[in-house]
């Protein structure tokens, strides 16, 4: 937000004949507080009139307008996004849906200027690309007060084919470009070795409230694809996971790199349920068992070092079929509860409660129950009140919930 000095907006406002109103709305202070003056600048400073009209073809369908505003000046540019049905020639005539993309700006109080050009195609017909699978107006509130444009692209046969973050560069103020994402962990041929036998599969990209990205690959580690990014054959699929935190600093950004294979011990099972969206690791030689409602929906997953509860007991009793717990629902409201970061990018609001005496489920007698809800998930840690202070255990507990990841679904 630009601000106008109290001396240029009292002028301003005076050559209007209205001295007592200011007056009377400062309550008599010599200087208004930074609130004030920023209500009044924006009682003054009016949003420029965009007419679609002008900027989008009749002919265009599935249009869509975001406001954004990339300087943080008050002034929304306008991101543009519509379809158009189009005949690409080249492999015969294909009739197909071209997806535009343009970011207009409000320009030396004249005209709109598009500052962001971008177009791709729903299908394949000509040899085109894919579409844009995520247009999004996204923002870094604790670095920045900007906004940015993140815009995934994803190929016509599926599988998303990489992204871009559009806005401000941090060292060049008023220009407008794709910020530079470092992809250090790459060879120049975007593998991780250079014998280009790993090759990462962008699975999804979102941002993370404490200020920056997290990238999620799936990665194929025993064939590279085709030209085509195709698996043909019995060739591999993906193989394990790989997640880059991208931390911004405000100038750039930062990758931290988080494989798929916990670094605590070599002998860890993975977990994964993309119906629910989410995985998780555990120590290879704990038990696990799965639980479903009579309608054959997940209910919930038990992992524990010794021995899980059958699914007839889960049924009937009520207690935690493991030390790891798993199950579907929403974060009570409680506003004592607090906001912990679990793994990169995951918040989750949680809770302790031990049970010591009196207890309205005997089975709770002298355990602890922990929790962390994180979109509807439940993470609960069953175990003895004399475990609490057992540091293996503790670590071996942290290193399970670090572990944890969300997914995309099926």
């Amino acid at each position: 937000m630009k601000f106008f000095t109290i001396t240029a907006l009292a002028l301003l406002i005076f050559g209007f004949g209205c001295q007592t109103t200011v007056k009377e709305s400062l309550s008599d202070q010599e200087t208004p507080s930074e609130q004030q003056t920023e209500q009044l600048v924006s009682d003054v400073l009016e949003q420029p009139n965009f007419s679609s009209s002008d900027y989008v073809p009749a002919s265009a369908h599935d249009v869509e307008i975001l406001d954004l505003d990339l300087d943080a000046d008050g002034i929304f540019e306008k991101a543009v996004i519509y379809k158009i049905d189009d005949v690409v020639y080249g492999r015969g005539s294909n009739k197909t849906d071209i997806e535009y993309l343009r970011v207009y700006r409000w320009e030396d109080e004249l005209e709109w200027n598009s500052i962001k050009e971008d177009q791709r195609a729903e299908d394949t017909g000509g040899g085109q690309l894919g579409e844009f699978c995520q247009v999004e107006v996204v923002g870094f509130e604790t670095i920045s007060p900007k906004d940015y444009l993140l815009v995934s692209k994803c190929h016509a046969w599926g599988g998303n084919e990489g992204y871009y973050l559009f806005g401000e560069l941090p060292d060049k103020p008023g220009v407008f470009d794709d910020l530079a994402i470092p992809k250090a962990y790459l060879n120049e041929d975007k593998y991780l070795t250079e014998e280009g036998d790993e090759f990462l599969g962008l699975e999804s990209v979102d941002t993370i409230e404490s200020g920056g990205l997290i990238e999620r690959y799936g990665v194929a580690c025993e064939s590279k694809p085709d030209t085509y990014g195709h698996f043909g054959g019995d060739e591999a699929g993906y193989c394990r996971r790989l997640d880059v935190l991208q931390k911004f600093d405000g100038q750039e950004f930062i990758p931290t790199i988080y494989n798929g294979v916990n670094p605590v011990s070599e002998v860890w099972s993975l977990y994964m349920n993309k119906d629910v969206g989410f995985q998780i690791q555990y120590p290879g030689d704990w038990k696990t068992s799965e639980y479903f409602s009579e309608g054959g929906k997940f209910s919930a997953v038990a992992f524990d070092s010794i021995a899980v509860v059958t699914s007839e007991e889960y049924r009937t009793l009520d207690l935690a079929p493991g030390t790891v717990w798993i199950f579907l629902e929403e974060a009570p409201i409680d506003t004592n509860m607090e906001t912990v970061e679990i793994s990169p990018g995951v918040l989750a609001k949680t809770f302790t409660s031990k049970c010591e005496d009196n207890c309205p489920n005997p089975w709770w007698l002298n355990k602890t129950d922990r929790r962390y809800y994180v979109n509807g998930i439940a993470i609960v840690f069953a175990y003895s009140n004399d475990l609490e202070d057992d540091v293996t255990f503790q670590q071996q507990l942290s290193d399970i919930l670090s572990s944890f990841r969300l997914v995309s679904g099926n």
